[in-house]
């Protein structure tokens, strides 16, 4: 039985990867050494470089084994964050960048596999739902520790939190080398199947007129939210003058409130039946994005937590629908493929945000943000509540 040792080893590595600590100083960090349209280059480099390496490292992983590749995610990603504290241009940052994404990489689909495939050798495939679910909530503890502190290591050395990410990415790559690996793989990785199963999951989740809606509904919610949380959340805290240590506890406490709160509030069938969940994402978002050029010190929170909490329902609300909606046999490469797509929006609307970020500010994104809300999730959402076999 080796599923219930490497489901420990998994649960504390990814603890000690999810301790972050540059989340809520990295933009100030960036700001001192580039301009902010290469800041947004360089957001945009890092996760297309991620989905680009995705096919090799899947390769790599195949033929080394699925530790060794995440060992080497976890070094690739303390390496980055040296090349990070020591870089004094964008060259050098883009170099460092490229490295974190093929971290990402090397780690993203290598420890799943190897976490399923424990299951299944032991014969208990059905239980790697709990052990995921259990280990999304420590990952986000360990996210909410990383961000609390993280401003208040910046105030001691600017560079402390960028040593601190490496250690703690040395300490998750350590623990990983006590993984056992499976001696059966789900399946064995060749360029021709990756593309297929590509293929077929495209096909997938556009194989009726009820999942083609819930897919662009998806990818619409997805693209929007995830590239706020994950890039213009952090800069619009900046650029309404919060200081680094408030900036650590205002990310710690939205995190906290998505991990306590939101949960439960969202998974109550009771309050949200699935038409009202189907117009809470374009009525939070509408609501959350369209006034950001307004927005102002403190009273601008509530709804900058509140874009937070879509991007955070997403996950947990509409994988679900979107899941419903595919055959079993493809369900993951559907979910995979919309994914993907999810992430080349994100570089689209990172690449596109850089000069207007200069010229107007992160408040005025958040504004545009509301705009494409407007005009893509809104008509979906009139649409999937129209259509009652799209969510029923």
């Amino acid at each position: 039985m080796i599923s219930k040792r490497n489901d420990t080893i998994f649960i504390v590595s990814q603890f000690f990867s999810a301790l972050i600590f540059t989340i809520p100083i990295w933009i100030v960090f960036y700001q001192q050494r580039i301009t902010t349209v290469q800041i947004s280059l360089l957001v945009a480099v890092q996760y297309a470089s991620q989905l680009i390496l995705e096919l090799p490292t899947g390769a790599l992983a195949d033929i080394f084994g699925r530790k060794w590749s995440v060992v080497a995610g976890n070094i690739a990603w303390a390496l980055a964050a040296i090349l990070l504290l020591t870089s004094h241009g964008f060259a050098e940052m883009l170099i460092a960048v490229i490295i974190w994404g093929l971290g990402d990489a090397l780690v993203s689909g290598a420890l799943e596999a190897l976490v399923y495939d424990s299951h299944k050798q032991d014969g208990l495939e059905q239980t790697y739902s709990k052990v995921t679910a259990r280990n999304s909530f420590w990952y986000q503890i360990g996210l909410v520790v990383a961000v609390a502190s993280g401003g208040v290591l910046y105030g001691i050395w600017q560079g402390l939190p960028y040593v601190g990410w490496a250690a703690t990415s040395v300490v998750g790559g350590i623990i990983a080398l006590f993984f056992i690996e499976p001696a059966i793989d789900s399946a064995r990785f060749t360029i021709r199947s990756y593309f297929f199963q590509m293929k077929r999951g495209l096909l997938e989740a556009f194989k009726s007129k009820s999942a083609a809606f819930m897919s662009l509904f998806y990818i619409a919610v997805a693209g929007i939210t995830w590239t706020n949380n994950l890039y213009f959340f952090d800069f619009i805290l900046v650029e309404l003058g919060f200081a680094d240590a408030m900036r650590g506890y205002l990310i710690g406490g939205i995190r906290l409130f998505n991990v306590f709160v939101l949960t439960a509030f969202l998974k109550n069938n009771h309050i949200f039946t699935r038409k009202r969940l189907i117009y809470f994402f374009p009525a939070m978002m509408l609501l959350c994005f369209l006034p950001g050029i307004l927005f102002q010190g403190w009273w601008a929170v509530p709804f900058i937590a509140g874009a937070v909490m879509v991007g955070t329902g997403r996950w947990i609300v509409l994988t679900r629908y979107t899941n419903e909606q595919f055959d079993s046999k493809y369900r993951a490469t559907a979910i995979s493929a919309l994914s993907m797509i999810v992430g080349v929006v994100y570089v689209v609307i990172t690449s596109l945000s850089g000069p207007i970020i200069a010229s107007y500010g992160v408040r005025m994104i958040y504004t545009i943000l509301g705009v494409l809300t407007l005009i893509t999730v809104l008509p979906l959402s009139i649409v999937l509540v129209g259509n009652q076999k799209a969510i029923s």
